[in-house]
């Protein structure tokens, strides 16, 4: 697709596939799944896929088997593990493809068992919920599961290769969710064990844990926002080196001098102090520009910070850039890579009150992807 009206989203496949080998380095070689759900992130999963193995990635993530089949359309046949399904899902089509699922539940291995047969199994990986209170078997009915898992091994139908859950606060590394958590996964990993399982992956760690916690890193360890440079912490720090892989950025349209007390955008909960210039900017909340940010996103434009103002409106909004010399037709930037003296993701989380998955996973359709660097081809 051709960038309309100066947009484009521009994703730097080096940057992730760079970002998936210091994860990898981090976490001292072992396995490192890099989850790729949600279109990459926003980033384009096909894409983003193929350089995150480029790094080094051994495993990919995705939350719908549609994700994974369209990896596996365009070519990757590495492990990849699709953990979210309803009841019908078409886990023969798993099978065929070689895809390996999650089960959540004892009712849900049966229906996964019932697409395999002796000779061939359902590759499956059973999961916890250690206290997320998400997806995952509660602890009184992990012994159920395991005991139904043991059983559809022994027929042929499944092949249990792994054992999982997830952190709910890995992003607050001090929290003590994190060592109970990681306490009930050991329990039943050992209760497995003792059933007569054998997984050869064991995983817990997202990206806060990846980043921050050893003790959660087990055989494999599951990355999400940082393979894509974004921190998942509150204060917006990476201990690891990582680049922002996103660059949202657009042209200016419009560049006009108003007198003070002029109203900007709907309700008008911005006037101008003085006579000013203003700028108006071709993306909106349509575009995934969140409209929480009213009045406080930040934008690069004519090498200099300003801030949204007034309301972000569908298709776009305006910038009141005082003396800053800019044109139509100038870029604009949202955000990038804060080391070229760009907003972050970050940066607009905050604006937004939000997180900084949010913001790059909400860029809209209409906004193309460039993708640039050789680590995705």
């Amino acid at each position: 697709m051709t960038a309309v009206r100066g947009a484009e989203a521009v994703v730097d496949l080096t940057a992730i596939a760079d970002n998936v080998a210091a994860l990898r380095e981090h976490v001292g070689g072992r396995d490192v799944m890099a989850v790729v759900k949600a279109d990459g992130y926003g980033h384009g999963i096909v894409e983003a896929a193929r350089a995150a193995r480029r790094g080094g990635a051994t495993w990919l993530g995705v939350a719908f088997l549609e994700e994974a089949l369209a990896l596996r359309a365009a070519g990757d046949r590495g492990p990849i593990l699709s953990w979210l399904a309803v009841p019908g899902e078409r886990y023969d089509e798993a099978l065929e493809a070689g895809v390996e699922v999650a089960a959540y539940s004892t009712a849900q291995l049966d229906e996964i068992a019932a697409a395999g047969s002796a000779g061939r199994p359902v590759a499956v990986q059973l999961k916890l919920d250690s206290g997320l209170g998400r997806g995952g078997a509660q602890p009184a009915e992990w012994e159920r599961m395991v005991a139904a898992a043991v059983r559809h091994e022994a027929a042929g139908r499944v092949e249990v290769t792994g054992l999982w859950s997830h952190l709910a606060c890995s992003d607050e590394p001090a929290h003590p969710s994190i060592a109970e958590q990681s306490a009930a996964f050991d329990a039943a990993v050992q209760s497995a064990s003792d059933a007569g399982l054998e997984p050869r992956h064991l995983h817990l760690a997202n990206s806060g844990a990846v980043l921050r916690q050893p003790d959660t890193w087990h055989t494999l360890v599951r990355p999400g926002i940082a393979v894509y440079g974004v921190s998942p912490f509150a204060d917006g720090s990476n201990p690891v080196p990582l680049r922002p892989a996103m660059t949202l950025r657009a042209q200016v349209a419009l560049v006009k001098d108003v007198p003070a007390g002029q109203g900007v955008s709907y309700g008008l909960t911005y006037r101008t102090e003085a006579a000013t210039r203003l700028a108006l900017v071709p993306l909106g909340y349509g575009d995934g520009v969140p409209r929480h940010a009213s009045n406080r996103g930040p934008v690069l434009v004519g090498g200099r910070r300003h801030r949204v103002a007034g309301r972000v409106c569908m298709d776009q909004f305006v910038v009141d850039i005082g003396d800053t010399e800019v044109r139509a037709g100038d870029p604009v930037v949202l955000f990038g890579d804060p080391s070229r003296g760009e907003p972050s993701a970050h940066d607009w989380a905050q604006a937004a009150e939000t997180i900084g998955y949010e913001i790059v996973t909400r860029v809209g359709a209409r906004v193309p992807r460039l993708h640039i660097g050789a680590a995705g081809s």
